[in-house]
């Protein structure tokens, strides 16, 4: 539906750009943004809160199974990126307004600029805080998914394709955004060429990031959060999704000591190789087991590999436990428990 409204008022948006004079595009420092479209905009921009509101529905209802966590969430960071960015393109025209107005403003529209200002600034950190959490689950999800902790499950009659038909199928004829295809989607959430150290480094910054967000978003006032009347409801929710996000935080925590726990332990020189003397010797050794392509060699080139974007199912110390649905600190944000075992 929202669709078909942002094709309608198109249309109306063209009609008010010749008859108001808009002739030239809007050029800022990032290069030229086009011309406003106020009511396409307006429309775009719900259109995008309602499709992420369908995928998050998807996590609240326990509809994606574990192994599918990793990509949905990163097609939820896609569009609350989108939906940042297009916030970003709305505040650039409010701006360019308020300033060809400033002159002649009256204390009314002053009013209207600034409530129009709150309103940009809260729906682009909403977007923001999303984003972020989005992306560090997606990559925690992919850490778990190559350390061998989420698996699988076997699907005789379906395929990862067909699965993501299904998902996608209800923004499949939707012209904006675009749909990420099969591949892209596949290729964005695996990243092979990312270590996991990386990923781990990735998924820390990027929930610390929306942490800091929902800390801020928490403090508004029923005014500044356009939640009068159910400013309760609202903060509520604000601080279910900060609950997540620390929760997040310590669970990426957890792999990376875990992760940092079996790489010294494996590594020749680290934690546990026993008296210096014999780790020399032990050296020697594995230099010529490597070579010759035993099993030494094989357990190099896996650790290798799950560095690199390959599996590792080996050693990690590490229990994972998934909540149960309507347990968690926030049904639209799967949080892992992880727990280190001897």
């Amino acid at each position: 539906e929202w669709d078909t409204i942002q094709l309608d008022v198109e249309q109306i948006d063209q009609f008010l750009q010749v008859n108001l004079g808009e002739m030239w595009p809007l050029q800022t420092e990032r290069g030229e943004i086009g011309f406003a479209l106020p009511l396409s905009s307006w429309a775009y921009l719900y259109k995008l809160r309602q499709i992420e509101w369908i995928v998050q529905l998807g996590f609240e209802l326990s509809v994606y199974q574990p192994d599918e966590l990793a990509g949905m969430y990163w097609y939820l960071n896609y569009l609350a990126k989108t939906r940042a960015q297009h916030g970003d393109r709305i505040k650039s025209f409010t701006q360019r307004a308020r300033e060809s107005q400033h002159k002649t403003d009256t204390p009314g529209r002053e009013h209207e600029h600034s409530r129009s200002q709150a309103y940009i600034r809260i729906t682009m950190l909403d977007a923001a805080c999303t984003w972020e959490f989005a992306d560090g689950l997606c990559c925690l999800y992919t850490v778990l998914q190559r350390l061998g902790l989420v698996k699988s499950p076997p699907r005789p009659y379906s395929t990862d394709a067909l699965r993501y038909d299904m998902r996608m199928k209800p923004f499949a004829y939707i012209a904006l955004p675009p749909l990420p295809t099969f591949d892209e989607l596949t290729r964005a959430t695996a990243q092979p060429e990312t270590s996991i150290a990386d990923l781990m480094r990735y998924a820390e910054n990027a929930v610390g990031g929306a942490r800091k967000g929902y800390e801020a978003l928490s403090k508004f006032s029923d005014a500044q959060a356009f939640a009068v009347g159910s400013h309760a409801v609202w903060v509520a929710n604000v601080k279910g999704c900060l609950k997540a996000a620390i929760a997040a935080d310590v669970a990426i925590s957890t792999v990376q000591k875990a992760w940092a726990q079996m790489e010294a332990e494996e590594t020749p020189g680290g934690e546990g190789d026993g008296d210096p003397e014999e780790k020399g010797k032990g050296k020697g050794k594995e230099k010529e087991v490597v070579g010759g392509g035993s099993e030494g060699g094989s357990k190099g080139k896996a650790k290798e590999n799950a560095g690199a974007g390959g599996m590792d199912q080996g050693n990690i110390k590490l229990k994972l436990e998934m909540p149960e649905p309507g347990k968690g600190y926030h049904d639209w944000w799967v949080v892992p428990k992880l727990i280190a075992i001897a």
